[in-house]
């Protein structure tokens, strides 16, 4: 079901959680959780996940160093660090859902996709590295690089792991090239280095050509990856 230790992460969240709230606050997420399985409808929890807005704090997630570099063990390069709490909270009970049954766990994702709104979207991308069932959200993370919404754009492609684990190569070009149509920060992609290609080099020289042609800048980035293959050809 997972490709990581489930426990050890699911405990660290709620760790960071329970330091970072109140009682109350603890207690309510806690309440909600349970609303994830069971007899309840799941529309309950949606709600839930959904009002997680209106009952925690608007502030950063505080990481300790500690807990960053455990984070990181449990799932490589993967980083909560930039996180809002509000983010935090929901992916932790998104991680309450019971994925033992891999047909009802998908449909209740699903649900969620489906149902969120623009904060709630960024959510569900950024918490891709932590779903059962990983390869299945495939051609969901390619659905939400064609998203124009920047919250969600930044989940997908910044501080993410799953893109460059689970991508195929026309879709990781294709989030390649919207982080240089929209100056994403290029620093923060995972695994561009292992991931670029040939493809990748020539859809991009193609797009500075069209923007020299057109006088117009062209993001710098871009030819900081031509760089990374032209450097990794020569070393291989």
């Amino acid at each position: 079901m997972f490709n990581y230790n489930f426990n050890i992460l699911n405990n660290l969240f709620f760790s960071i959680i329970q330091s970072s709230v109140d009682s109350e606050t603890l207690a309510w997420l806690q309440e909600k959780a349970d609303l994830a399985n069971g007899d309840e409808p799941f529309s309950k929890f949606i709600i839930a996940f959904s009002i997680v807005s209106r009952k925690v704090p608007k502030v950063g997630v505080e990481v300790s160093d500690k807990d960053a570099a455990a984070i990181n063990e449990v799932i490589p390069h993967f980083s909560i660090s930039n996180w809002s709490l509000k983010k935090l909270c929901r992916v932790w009970l998104i991680m309450q859902i019971d994925a033992s049954d891999q047909a009802s766990y998908i449909r209740k994702i699903d649900e969620l996709f489906r149902d969120a709104d623009m904060n709630e979207l960024a959510t569900l991308y950024a918490a891709l590295p932590v779903l059962a069932y990983s390869g299945h959200w495939e051609k969901q993370c390619a659905v939400g690089i064609r998203s124009n919404i920047g919250y969600v754009l930044d989940a997908i492609i910044m501080d993410n792991p799953y893109p460059a684990e689970y991508l195929n190569e026309d879709a990781w070009n294709q989030l390649i090239l919207k982080a240089i149509f929209t100056d994403k920060d290029v620093s923060r992609i995972i695994g561009l280095e292992k991931r670029v290609n040939k493809a990748l080099v020539i859809a991009l020289r193609d797009y500075a050509d069209e923007r020299n042609a057109a006088g117009r800048t062209i993001n710098p980035k871009l030819w900081e990856i031509v760089d990374l293959f032209e450097k990794k050809h020569i070393n291989n």
